[in-house]
């Protein structure tokens, strides 16, 4: 799914969530839709992983490698952790954090140059992907109603990518930290007594510069619906895409994660 469908997805949602009015809604009993002070989710996202980085050194450029082609990556299951406080009516502090690891034996099939070392094809090379992305972000629901309540966005993520590349030719290990600022919305309905459905999309964007050696964007697209088991726990399944180019002196790639998840609510 790329940015640009996932950003039509959410807006058509959005758009269908502000234009049903509340009497479509279960008229009678419906919790507000966000009433707790603190809210804690535990989920396991499978997303399908596209990894394409390049790193140079002055005068040897890298390789584009595809770390699903290339190094025989496959998808798995990811942990992700989420705590939102209320700090007021209108005003929640949010923070998440997912360790995104990948690793794998491979035999490319074509010559590979990594960080100034070269991996000849046909021989084995052992490769790991390290991921923490951690985030922090404020929102303000500027538009609250009974059943529904309309959000600004706006955070900073800390990402902190290693990848090791070892083989009988070379061991290299390169590691870039990239503090990405982004803002958005986010919209949820009440559509039912126990259940909600949420929109939000954050976005940021760099231009490339002339040269070339500077750029980047960064876009997240989360589209779920919670369904409440009791007064405290619900269980919430959604979509989610995350999307990063990153385009520097040295190193440079795109990173994409598109994967439904399935998670535990806990909010008191």
């Amino acid at each position: 799914m790329t940015f640009g469908r996932g950003l039509r997805l959410a807006t058509a949602l959005a758009s269908s969530l502000l234009a049903a009015p509340c009497a479509r809604a279960q008229s009678s009993g419906a919790a507000p839709p966000d009433d707790f002070r603190v809210e804690l989710t535990a989920a396991w996202w499978r997303p399908d992983a596209a990894i394409v980085l390049a790193s140079d050194v002055p005068g040897t450029p890298g390789t584009a490698i595809d770390f699903t082609r290339d190094l025989g990556f496959a998808n798995r299951g990811l942990p992700d952790i989420q705590l939102v406080v209320k700090a007021a009516a209108k005003h929640k502090v949010r923070f998440e954090y997912i360790p995104i690891h990948y690793a794998a034996s491979g035999t490319p099939a074509r010559d590979l140059v990594f960080d100034g070392a070269s991996y000849p094809s046909g021989a084995p090379i052992a490769s790991t992907f390290d991921w923490k992305a951690w985030r922090i972000g404020y929102e303000y629901d500027f538009l609250v109603r009974p059943r529904f309540f309309a959000g600004l966005v706006v955070e900073g993520r800390q990402t902190d990518i290693t990848v090791r590349l070892a083989g009988a030719s070379a061991d290299r290990s390169v590691r870039t930290q990239i503090p990405i600022p982004a803002a958005g919305g986010i919209v949820r309905v009440q559509a039912a007594r126990r259940l909600s459905l949420t929109g939000e999309i954050d976005f940021f964007k760099v231009p490339d510069n002339a040269a070339k050696s500077y750029g980047g964007r960064y876009a997240d697209v989360d589209l779920y619906a919670t369904l409440a088991l009791g007064r405290r726990l619900a269980a919430r399944g959604g979509f989610r895409s995350l999307a990063i180019r990153h385009l520097g002196d040295t190193d440079s790639g795109t990173l994409r994660l598109n994967g439904v998840y399935l998670g535990a609510v806990v909010a008191f």
